[in-house]
């Protein structure tokens, strides 16, 4: 039983290594190149909240109790987090 129990302990140990060692890496790889990975989408966010958010927001009104803003930002936040996942995969 005891046997069992440190094998797992190992694994487990060599798991959270291999994952520091992972975070660590993607966490340089976005600091030395951060221009290309952080601003652009700031930017496209922050394009997409002034036309959608003020322009058309004004328009359009409250939905559901919500103004168009607070109806919009998830979607666009997630959509922002969606594309930048699909840059990096390519």
């Amino acid at each position: 039983m005891s046997g069992s129990s440190s094998g797992n302990r190992s694994r487990t140990r060599e798991n959270l290594v291999g994952l520091y060692t992972i975070v660590r890496k993607e966490f340089m790889r976005i600091l030395r190149i951060w221009i290309q990975t952080i601003v652009p989408p700031a930017i496209t966010m922050t394009l997409y909240f002034i036309i959608f958010g003020n322009l058309i927001g004004r328009r359009i009104g409250e939905m559901g109790g919500f103004d168009y803003m607070q109806y919009i930002a998830p979607g666009l936040i997630m959509g922002i987090v969606h594309a930048a996942g699909e840059k990096r995969q390519r």
